[in-house]
C-alpha cells in the first residue's frame, strides 16, 4: 500500500477489513480514532490558526477566539490519549490480532496518540 494523503487511511481500512472480516466494526472504531487525531494534529499544528491568514489584524481577532477555544479542547482530548496505545487498541477492539498488526510498529506501552498519529504523518 502507498500512502499518498489523507484517503489513503480509507485504503488501509479496506485492507484490514479484507485480513479481518468478521471484525470490521473493530477496524471502522480504530479508523474513525485515528480520523480524530489528524483533526486533532491539523488544529495542534496551526492548520487552522487564523494568524497565519492574510488579513486585517482586526479581522482575526473573533476568528483567533475560536480557535484558541479549539486548541484547548484539543489539548485536553489529546491528554486523554496519553494511555499506552495497547490500552487504547484494546478500548476499541476485541480482537487481538487485528489490534497486534496495527500496534507492530510501535514500541511497548507507546502513547496512544503518538503511535496513532504516525498514520496522520504518513
Amino acid at each position: 500500500m502507498i500512502v499518498n494523503d489523507e484517503e489513503s487511511i480509507n485504503e488501509y481500512s479496506n485492507i484490514l477489513k479484507e485480513l479481518y472480516p468478521q471484525s470490521s466494526i473493530y477496524v471502522d472504531n480504530i479508523i474513525n480514532e485515528i480520523k480524530k487525531i489528524i483533526s486533532y494534529m491539523k488544529i495542534l499544528y496551526g492548520v487552522d490558526n487564523p494568524l497565519f491568514k492574510k488579513e486585517n489584524v482586526f479581522l482575526k481577532i473573533p476568528g483567533f477566539l475560536i480557535y484558541i477555544f479549539k486548541f484547548l479542547n484539543t489539548i485536553f482530548k489529546i491528554n486523554a490519549l496519553q494511555m499506552p496505545y495497547e490500552d487504547l487498541l484494546n478500548k476499541l477492539s476485541k480482537d487481538q490480532s487485528l489490534n497486534d498488526i496495527i500496534g507492530q510498529h510501535f514500541f511497548k506501552n507507546t502513547p496512544a496518540f503518538f503511535a496513532l498519529s504516525y498514520f496522520a504523518l504518513f
